[in-house]
């Protein structure tokens, strides 16, 4: 990890002061399906109350205000504040993109972010997420029941961290001024390793080598839970997990704007509905993620069971008609290709049945042209012999007295005694 580190950052290496690896990160404590796949969370809060003596800051350094997690994965940041992360598409080095380059997208985002004055608020006013242009192949989905799992395994730890957070903001009054140094948190993350830095820089000077940074001021803390608009008064439960700030943060970064209604859930036993809820909020959330991830080539029971889908979250309240639109619109693309590519693979076809013909056919030219140079050879034989019996037949006059005096002679000859 040195040797990566020394290419990635190079002359500002000395600004790293933490990577967070596997070590530092939460256990779900299950995964999906295959014993190797363990999923984890980033506590953001590890980090700031200091759970490991060894972080070179001091507790209350470094909060919501001034940290910015910048993850490939939604769900490893279930349990942070909302605004706290964004989350660009994963590095693939099968495409080339100029995301921290100059003029790439995630630099701008991260310029403007460090000449803020508080991480939380910029985020919250200018969404970064991954919009329905590209997306990576290798980007797993975390189905419905993972996150159910997970909803079920935190969803009640409210209290708990309120009241860490009340005790943090009592007992340890945040010290910021404008020469403190900057945190800021960034997911390299290949597929074989996970390492997040925090960085620490000059607010005058915002340095983009590497791909974290933020701003550092005082902000009022946020549950966890998220607040609750006009439009969620009338959901038959109460917002108490852990999951919903992290929730509303990523779906309101979908188009369309959701507002959902969740009216059959009245008919579900009340323990169960905010946790199918959220199963239906994420269900949306990775389906419209996963349009840019269809192929022309995919199965169309892929877009058949989409729409399938949207059909569950429509009676839930769900805006999916230009879902729907999208979804039918891929279908009649995919629909007609499939009428092209069937009319050529029947090209095709008969393509290679004429190429079969005109081989028997060529075949058959040979064959008669040898049948030809037969019954040429036969014909000649033929004049041959009809030379030779008329030349035979040429030679057989005799007259009659001739063969007269022959029978004569033979006879005499055989009746003279010895």
């Amino acid at each position: 990890m040195e040797h990566a580190l020394d290419i990635l950052m190079r002359d500002t290496k000395y600004k790293l002061l933490f990577r967070w690896d596997r070590a530092h990160c939460t256990e779900m404590g299950f995964n999906d399906g295959n014993e190797d796949h363990i999923f984890f969370v980033k506590e953001l809060r590890k980090l700031w109350e200091k759970k490991d003596p060894s972080l070179p800051w001091e507790v209350g350094e470094y909060d919501e205000s001034n940290t910015l997690l910048v993850e490939n994965y939604p769900h490893r940041a279930l349990l942070n504040p909302p605004h706290t992360t964004i989350f660009p598409y994963p590095y693939d080095w099968n495409t080339e993109d100029n995301a921290l380059g100059p003029e790439g997208d995630l630099r701008i985002y991260l310029e403007r972010l460090a000449a803020s004055q508080n991480v939380q608020k910029f985020v919250s006013e200018n969404p970064f997420d991954q919009h329905l242009v590209h997306a990576s192949e290798n980007h797993p989905e975390i189905s419905t029941e993972v996150y159910l799992k997970f909803f079920h395994k935190y969803s009640y730890k409210r209290k708990a961290g309120d009241s860490m957070d009340a005790q943090r903001k009592n007992s340890l009054e945040p010290k910021v001024n404008s020469s403190s140094p900057l945190a800021a948190q960034t997911s390299l993350e290949p597929e074989t390793s996970t390492v997040t830095a925090l960085v620490g820089q000059p607010l005058s000077e915002p340095d983009l080598s590497n791909t974290g940074l933020g701003a550092q001021t005082s902000t009022e803390p946020q549950t966890n839970a998220g607040t609750t608009t006009d439009y969620q008064q009338d959901w038959p439960f109460i917002k108490q997990s852990l999951i919903w700030a992290t929730i509303d943060s990523l779906v309101s970064c979908l188009t369309p704007p959701q507002k959902p209604h969740f009216s059959p859930l009245k008919n579900t036993k009340e323990l169960h509905r905010e946790g199918l809820a959220i199963a239906h909020m994420l269900t949306c959330y990775n389906l419209v993620r996963s349009l840019p991830n269809i192929k022309l080539n995919d199965p169309v029971d892929i877009i058949n069971d989409n729409l399938e889908v949207l059909v569950d979250l429509e009676a839930h309240g769900f805006d999916v008609d230009l879902i729907r639109c999208r979804l039918n619109e891929l279908l009649s693309l995919k629909s007609k290709a499939g009428q092209h590519e069937d009319t050529l693979k029947e090209l095709e076809k008969r393509s290679y049945e004429k190429l079969v013909i005109e081989k028997e056919t060529d075949q058959l030219k040979v064959e008669m042209e040898k049948m030809q140079e037969k019954m040429m050879q036969a014909e000649t034989m033929q004049k041959v012999k009809e030379e030779e019996i008329a030349r035979l037949q040429s030679n057989l006059h005799p007259d009659f007295t001739q063969i007269n005096d022959w029978e004569l002679a033979f006879g005499k000859l055989a009746a003279t005694p010895l």
